[in-house]
């Protein structure tokens, strides 16, 4: 399949688009993703294995390193494991219980995910049941639900690794469709600041709003944007239903964004740099791009595009 077919190009307009045109986006098209069986549309096609306790963590690493080592998922974009609360401190689990539960199902439900596999260690502390009962509906392509409690490690990561074989043929009957920019939400990350942003990105996401995209960014963030935001900050995790420069409120449990942005519905996680660093960083199933700020708004746009349709390298790399 060839580049043009698959990502965002920044293909010319046939009809030699205006420079008012390609300063709004017009030359841009949206990317192919993948669309849910509610309509909502991913731009990878991930199998989560999800924790839903504190002590169910170890165990869904342990599947996805199984997993690594076979063919199971080759058909998807990969597995991958959901903590119930990443970064999170015992006070803040404690305290916070019923925050870290919205988000454990907002992550969950992300259309990044194709399949969900729920795991369940016995802890007390597990996630509530409401939580439960909505990633078990869960209207992604496939869930299923496995229980540690009494089985042998060994036994219960055979078990684990054949509901993941099935779920992962279900989810790889997907297959890339065409998308809309009200269906695109890009999430800032707070490591972000007015001054190191820089033009180029600046305009590159002024350039997607304006064509209906959502960026959503935490509110202490930057000062300019939330001038420029059309909406009420939204809260912490809220997923986003208002296109848009979306601003969001601060959460008292994580120290990084991420998480939120995520729960809010982000496809894709940017983050600008004045250094080389990698790009193929993940936050749950959404991939987090790092720029530098030194490049203009067209060279930002076709990294941006790589990234949601998995293709390029380092995007920090010039």
């Amino acid at each position: 399949m060839t580049l043009d077919a698959t990502l965002l190009a920044l293909r010319p307009d046939p009809h030699r688009p205006s420079r008012a045109d390609a300063r709004d986006g017009s030359c841009v098209s949206p990317p192919l993703l993948f669309r849910r069986a509610d309509g909502r549309c991913g731009a990878r096609n991930f199998l989560g294995v999800v924790a839903m306790d504190p002590a169910a963590e170890h165990l869904a690493h342990a599947v996805v390193d199984r997993v690594a080592q076979s063919d199971l998922v080759e058909s998807l974009d990969g597995v991958l494991a959901l903590a119930y609360a990443p970064g999170a401190s015992m006070s803040g689990l404690q305290a916070q219980r019923g925050q870290l539960d919205q988000l454990l199902c907002a992550r969950g439900l992300h259309p990044n995910l194709g399949a969900l596999l729920l795991l369940d260690s016995g802890f007390p502390g597990a996630a509530s049941r409401r939580c439960q009962r909505e990633l078990e509906s869960v209207t992604c392509d496939g869930v299923a639900q496995l229980s540690a409690h009494g089985l042998p490690v060994a036994a219960f990561l055979d078990q684990a690794c054949r509901s993941v074989g099935t779920l992962a043929r279900v989810a790889a009957r997907r297959r890339r469709l065409a998308s809309t920019w009200p269906e695109l939400v890009f999430g800032l990350s707070g490591t972000l600041r007015p001054e190191g942003m820089g033009a180029g990105l600046r305009n590159a996401l002024a350039r997607l709003v304006a064509r209906g995209a959502t960026v959503v960014f935490p509110e202490s963030m930057s000062a300019a944007l939330l001038q420029e935001a059309s909406v009420p900050v939204s809260a912490y995790g809220q997923r986003v239903v208002r296109p848009g420069w979306v601003p969001m409120a601060g959460s008292p449990v994580h120290a990084d964004a991420a998480p939120g942005l995520v729960a809010a519905g982000a496809q894709l996680l940017i983050e600008a740099t004045a250094v080389s660093m990698p790009a193929n960083v993940f936050s749950d199933a959404v991939p987090r791009l790092r720029l530098p700020v030194h490049r203009d708004a067209d060279w930002m746009l076709a990294r941006i595009s790589e990234a949601l349709a998995g293709q390029g390298g380092s995007a920090a790399r010039d």
